[in-house]
């Protein structure tokens, strides 16, 4: 972090704009978090507390975001897809609608993305989204009220398309009207949610073991604190300003971008292995709460208050995460982080067949989470050695949309095993496939990096 705050201040002396020097360092690998939180620190921050806009968008910004993690927490998925067990839904049919609320969630990033580019976007536009997903919390509710599968199904769709346009376009437009030095501001307060929805997890299930039809209660507070979040953005006084005047050019480098990755051998196998690893930690986090719930449910805990430790740790270990990751990448480099991080991920899947029991789950979560940030740190930096600066802002947005289109053929099959075969053989099944399928992808493409630049 010292050095980040050096560059910074180097490049300010230099008089370069403090945008471009935020996203010049965010493109050369270092932390989005780290980048703000530098920046934020080594500005004029007096001044900065003086302008009553950024002020204004700061304070509501906080009680968003504390609005938006008390609802994530209550409204946990994974409490829903218990809540959707419980209902008579069958295995597969579980998997196949959380597959189809990933993919529409892939599809749409970059639509709105785009979108807000060429549209000015109004802040009571965002509101509007926000208002429908908490309306999707309110079907969950009647769903299960009524055991009604339809619904559910109506309410998976209606929250993949509206979080997208509600979480997004909000992000997009604090950027555009947030000066970058108040960033790390927000940054801080992102952190202090995690530990929010770290209590709102428990209270959630402790409510719904402990209180008869408590799901009424946890969902009906999810869906009080979204329609409250989607008020405060009716009090923002800003909207996202059109960038450009059309997308076709986008999208025509695209498809070209698309056609230039695909027919680099490294990146090809960098993405199948990304694929494969994305496919195994969604088709996991699908049926892991389900599986708590199920199969732990005469121990620790008990029911939903059990899936809360786990996903307690997971949450709390996201912040150790990248403090961990940057230890890691600058003491054993970007191939080793790959293999290593990999492992850990499938550390995750395997304890739930090998070894099901609350503290080994909640170990072996805490391990899948880190582990997953160091993959995408070394998958970061090994892109950062092979891609110009201006092909990695593509890649990015390339690889998100390829690796879900095989979702379409591999989260049927993890479902049909999950409902023929049992959750225990699908997470055997998907430990065995990081280990078996992507760890030799990894070495395939040290090989091929070794020889391209002759390391």
């Amino acid at each position: 972090m010292p050095q980040l705050k050096e560059e910074v201040e180097k490049r300010l002396a230099n008089k370069e704009n403090i945008e471009a020097i935020r996203q010049s360092l965010i493109n050369h690998g270092f932390l989005e978090s780290d980048v703000d939180e530098a920046v934020s620190s080594v500005s004029d921050i007096v001044s900065q507390k003086n302008d009553k806009k950024n002020s204004a968008i700061v304070s509501k910004s906080f009680f968003k975001e504390l609005f938006d993690r008390f609802g994530f927490g209550f409204g946990s998925q994974q409490y829903i897809n218990i809540l959707f067990f419980l209902s008579g839904a069958s295995l597969f049919l579980i998997g196949i609608i959380n597959g189809l609320r990933v993919l529409l969630i892939a599809l749409f990033t970059p639509i709105i993305e785009e979108w807000t580019k060429v549209k000015r976007i109004s802040n009571w536009f965002i509101a509007l989204t926000g208002f429908l997903f908490a309306l999707s919390f309110v079907l969950v509710i009647l769903a299960r009220r009524f055991n009604l599968t339809y619904l559910f199904i109506i309410s998976f769709i209606l929250s993949a398309v509206t979080l997208v346009t509600f979480g997004n376009s909000y992000s997009k437009l604090i950027k555009q009207n947030l000066k970058p030095e108040n960033m790390g501001i927000l940054n801080k307060i992102s952190k202090i949610g995690i530990l929010i929805t770290a209590i709102s997890l428990f209270a959630s299930a402790y409510i719904m073991d402990n209180i008869k039809n408590g799901y009424l209660i946890s969902f009906g507070i999810t869906a009080g604190c979204f329609i409250a979040s989607a008020f405060i953005m009716f009090l923002f006084r800003c909207s996202i300003k059109p960038q450009e005047t059309s997308t076709i050019g986008f999208f025509k480098d695209l498809k070209t971008h698309a056609a230039l990755f695909l027919k680099n051998k490294i990146i090809l196998i960098l993405l199948i292995a990304s694929t494969i690893t994305a496919f195994v930690q969604t088709i996991g986090s699908i049926y892991y709460g389900i599986f708590i719930y199920n199969f732990l449910n005469n121990t620790g805990f008990g029911g939903f208050l059990n899936v809360a430790v786990v996903f307690i740790v997971a949450t709390l270990s996201s912040l150790l995460a990248p403090y961990l990751t940057r230890i890691n990448s600058k003491a054993y480099g970007k191939f080793p982080m790959l293999v290593f991080g990999t492992l850990l991920i499938a550390i995750m899947p395997l304890t739930y067949f090998y070894n099901p029991n609350l503290v080994a789950i909640s170990m072996a979560t805490m391990i899948g989470i880190i582990g997953a940030a160091i993959v995408g740190v070394a998958n970061g930096l090994l892109i950062l050695d092979i891609l110009h600066e201006r092909d990695r802002k593509y890649y990015f947005r390339v690889s998100n949309l390829l690796i879900t289109i095989p979702y379409i053929i591999t989260i049927p099959i993890g479902s049909f095993i999950a409902q023929a075969f049992g959750l225990k053989t699908l997470f055997l099944v998907l430990g065995l496939t990081l280990v078996c399928a992507v760890m030799p992808l990894y070495l395939i493409i040290i090989i091929l990096y070794h020889r391209k630049f002759k390391v």
